[in-house]
């Protein structure tokens, strides 16, 4: 079973969500975490957005949508 396969438009959608839910966790975190803490958290972030996405064409709102709620 191999890795699924994405558009580069889907990639960049990828990369937008990551990033902007990277930044909901360290403004959500700010006193919180530790540099390492956050590390691991960024990439249980990255796991989790990429069995959020699926295998299907990407949406940008509902992927984003879908992420942030997994945040909170």
């Amino acid at each position: 079973m191999g890795s699924p396969k994405f558009d580069p438009l889907d990639l960049e959608y990828l990369d937008r969500v990551y990033k902007l839910a990277c930044l909901y966790i360290e403004a959500d975190n700010l006193c919180r975490t530790t540099g390492n803490d956050l590390t691991k958290e960024k990439e249980a972030l990255r796991k989790r957005m990429f069995v959020l996405a699926g295998s299907g064409p990407i949406k940008f709102d509902p992927l984003c949508e879908r992420v942030l709620a997994t945040c909170r």
